[in-house]
């Protein structure tokens, strides 16, 4: 008698767990379902199970804002904005968006498509690993079983996709994906490190990202792009798309601390930051003083504060300049004449003038007077070389060119067949800079003591805001025309007689 007594216990107590295991698995369901953020929090212990999980405030704030987009992409809502995320190294951006986000977007609709970019094939598919790995792991098969797992004949790590025709498609900057669309598409980190400084590496992501990647959303009015980095040059991925499409994007951008000369943080972001640190447990004080010293004001100001160079300069520094009003000064036109210097665009042809954006001339105006250098005005100019010597002499006419002025050119082949030019067509006093033996960097170290002990003092003028910029965030500015037309002209006029342009 006492047997079916304890059979029946036991089919009780079984049905009991079956019960609770089952309104714990609804109830997690719903959890996750209503929070990317709680989701990401148990995937990362999934993935990490020996490492100590370490939350922090924007792990929230990113989780929460891609939830929105999920939803909206669900919904069927147009997009506004695609969306720029700059924030610092190891602070979990490619788990939170490369990694768990498309495991958790197929929990909520599991037809989601994804395209995912990163600089390398190597580290696209270490990350497409880790999503798959997640996808597969015991912790959600217990949750979801397998009603997500890859289909047998299309589970690759390049490319995996679930019963309900959702993929997750992985390429390197530069990859094949001709016939693939998406509802996601992305970037992270699109840009390599190491190549940043590099023109050509530069307008090679740019090109992928605005010729092949962009149109491959399925919805082009509803699917994202969302492209996460850290900063590293003013022209890459994330500095491009700012400069060329700002209206087009929303920018996340969470610098490692907040300084009194870097921009202001948005409040809705400040007010979680601690004493000033974005993340104390991580990015403590000391921490980020070893990582200065050990990337360097550039390296440090963009991967660390997301801004391509230092607040304050990185070679030359904004405060070495004196600036004077124009009024408080004056010269003798013919002891102190004022000269041009020019650094001419070096184009072959005009059809490649024309697609190249990036093709200045520098102008750097200025005179010497007791062994300081005055300058009257710095500009840049995009134009071909016929409009360029009209352009030319209406210039140093405006910026009070007398017969002892002269115009000195950089001697590459624009700039002599500019000389031969002017010289047939004009009376101006046109001359050819010596050749410069070295790089940009060493003709700016150069003449780098000069700046810095004042000897070159700006003149008031609506020119200063875009040549500070320039220059102080070369050498990872956009362009460097106006720096190299200044250099040659403080060369020119403070070094004459002792300056070896065989060594700079």
């Amino acid at each position: 008698m006492k047997k079916p007594l304890i059979k029946g216990r036991n089919e009780e107590d079984k049905s009991l767990c079956l019960l609770t295991r089952e309104l714990a698995i609804s109830v997690y369901k719903e959890t996750y379902r209503r929070s990317y953020y709680e989701f990401y929090k148990k995937a990362f212990r999934v993935l990490n199970p020996d490492e100590p999980y370490n939350d922090n405030w924007h792990l929230e704030v990113l989780c929460d804002r891609l939830q929105q987009e999920l939803y909206r992409v669900v919904r069927g809502i147009p997009r506004e904005k695609d969306i720029i995320i700059n924030v610092p190294f190891r602070s979990s951006k490619s788990l939170i968006v490369s990694v768990i986000f498309p495991v958790w977007c197929w929990t909520i609709k599991p037809s989601t498509k994804f395209i995912c970019v990163s600089y390398s094939n190597d580290l696209s598919l270490e990350l497409a690993t880790l999503s798959r790995n997640l996808l597969m792991s015991d912790w959600f098969h217990s949750i979801w079983g397998d009603k997500y797992d890859p289909s047998y004949d299309e589970n690759t790590k390049g490319f995996f996709k679930n019963k309900y025709s959702g993929f997750r498609k992985s390429v390197g900057t530069g990859g094949q994906i001709t016939g693939s669309g998406a509802d996601f598409l992305l970037v992270d980190d699109g840009q390599n490190p190491k190549k940043a400084a590099s023109e050509v590496e530069r307008k090679n992501t740019q090109d992928f990202y605005t010729q092949t990647l962009y149109s491959r959303l399925n919805q082009p009015e509803i699917g994202v792009r969302i492209n996460i980095q850290q900063r590293l040059h003013q022209q890459d991925l994330s500095g491009y798309l700012i400069e060329t499409q700002s209206d087009k994007h929303e920018l996340i951008k969470i610098p490692a601390e907040i300084t009194p000369n870097d921009p202001p943080v948005p409040s809705v972001l400040e007010k979680y930051y601690e004493d000033g640190l974005f993340w104390p447990s991580r990015f403590s004080r000391p921490q980020l003083e070893s990582y200065a010293s050990i990337l360097g004001v550039y390296g440090y100001a963009g991967q660390l504060q997301q801004r391509p160079s230092p607040a304050s300069g990185g070679i030359i520094k904004r405060e070495w300049f004196t600036i004077m009003s124009p009024e408080t000064l004056t010269r003798d036109i013919t002891d102190h004449p004022i000269n041009f210097y020019l650094d001419t665009t070096d184009i072959k042809d005009q059809q490649k003038a024309k697609k190249q954006k990036n093709d200045f001339t520098g102008i750097f105006t200025a005179y010497k007077k007791d062994n300081y250098v005055f300058v009257v005005d710095v500009s840049a100019v995009q134009l071909e070389f016929y409009e360029l010597c009209k352009f030319i002499p209406k210039h140093v006419e405006k910026h009070y060119y007398t017969n002892n002025s002269k115009i000195k050119l950089e001697p590459k082949s624009s700039g002599r067949s500019i000389v031969s030019q002017l010289k047939a067509t004009t009376l101006l006093n046109v001359v050819e800079l010596p050749s410069p033996k070295d790089d940009k960097l060493t003709r700016l170290m150069a003449v780098q003591p000069l700046i810095e002990s004042g000897r070159v003092i700006l003149i008031d003028g609506p020119y200063i805001n875009a040549f500070m910029d320039q220059l102080t965030m070369f050498p990872n500015a956009a362009n460097d025309d106006m720096v190299d037309a200044m250099v040659y002209g403080v060369c020119d006029l403070l070094m004459e007689s002792d300056f070896d342009w065989d060594f700079v």
